[in-house]
């Protein structure tokens, strides 16, 4: 896939091992819209070449030393929220795509991915922002489907605005007494709504109450 505006992308590529790196290079370099401008072996290194180098795009490992690219995402996103970056990574689960999208990462790719792929990746980015894979798509689709289950199973046992307030506290182990302190209610009214609790979730006991509010997201609602 070719890249429409055909301006020059400077990319830096972020990759603790030489050879990996070398090879990132080699690939871009047989493209003349790709210009790599810069390179790092952590981190660190990498928030270094930045206060010097201008890119586009960044290619970043997440297992590296000093600094993992992990963090090196959550800085660049608020010192260069212009800079895109495309997560190159051994890591490729539903839990890792899912968290460093979130996190701002514009791709992911497995270090697996062809070569193509990662062209596509860069161009894409370019272009729209963002590159989804199948993969990524059917990842994120399956957390948009858990929590549009989560709000139905919310919705469906109507809890009251007040048991759900109730709920959260019972999760962060505040005890009849404190509860009541805290919503300005007596310790009657917050038993019997504890009791109207376990009874629409079906759940006796507080560890019931916990996992039942961890799996339905209750602690995001409130």
């Amino acid at each position: 896939m070719s890249y429409k505006n055909k301006e020059i992308i400077h990319i830096i590529i972020a990759e603790d091992h030489k050879l990996m790196r070398k090879a990132y290079k080699d690939l871009l370099l047989e493209h003349e819209t790709y210009v790599v401008v810069g390179e790092a072996a952590n981190g660190k290194e990498l928030l270094d070449v930045l206060e010097s180098t201008s890119a586009d795009i960044i290619l970043l490992d997440l297992e590296m030393p000093v600094m993992k690219g992990g963090e090196a995402l959550d800085k660049i996103k608020l010192a260069y929220p212009a800079i895109k970056t495309i997560i190159v990574s051994s890591y490729y689960s539903e839990a890792f795509v899912t968290e460093y999208f979130l996190r701002g990462a514009n791709g992911y790719l497995p270090k697996s991915c062809e070569p193509e792929e990662l062209f596509t990746a860069i161009n894409l980015v370019m272009e729209e922002h963002y590159y989804f894979d199948k993969s990524i798509s059917k990842f994120l689709l399956s957390k948009m489907l858990r929590e549009q289950r989560q709000k139905e199973t919310i919705a469906s046992i109507k809890l009251t605005e007040i048991e759900l307030k109730v709920l959260k506290l019972i999760c962060e182990e505040k005890t009849a007494k404190q509860i009541a302190g805290e919503l300005n209610l007596t310790v009657y009214s917050i038993d019997n709504h504890r009791r109207n609790i376990q009874t629409k979730t079906q759940q006796s006991s507080a560890i019931g109450l916990f996992k039942f509010a961890i799996k339905n997201g209750i602690t995001e609602l409130v």
